[in-house]
């Protein structure tokens, strides 16, 4: 069974239905658990990059015939998001910094 998208990816979606469904599920359940001051810097970080990788995104698949790199590069941002929103490490020994500037390293190439 997959997990559950959270109400930020649902409503980068932009899936009604679904939203609702989860915003009625989060108030059920008590809401996510509060983020700290620097995740939620993070967090406005990572939505910056996520809206920059879109825009390169609507170029299409390939740019100047080669497969387009924001794809690949959207979709790790988007699993930094889940990670951060969800408060999952995957790896103990790495932090929220660690996890970024790993982003940042992989992502050189999106300025």
């Amino acid at each position: 069974m997959s997990e559950r998208t959270t109400v930020e990816d649902l409503k980068l979606q932009g899936a009604t239905g679904n939203l609702r469904r989860a915003l009625k599920r989060e108030q059920a359940e008590g809401g996510p658990p509060p983020l700290s001051i620097e995740a939620q810097s993070e967090l406005q970080k990572l939505d910056a990059l996520i809206a920059q990788a879109l825009k390169n995104c609507k170029r299409g698949a390939t740019f100047r015939k080669k497969p387009n790199p924001a794809f690949r590069q959207l979709e790790s941002l988007m699993r930094c998001r889940a990670q951060l929103t969800r408060g999952q490490k995957t790896n103990a020994k790495k932090s929220v910094a660690d996890v970024l500037a790993e982003a940042d390293r992989l992502l050189g190439g999106v300025n």
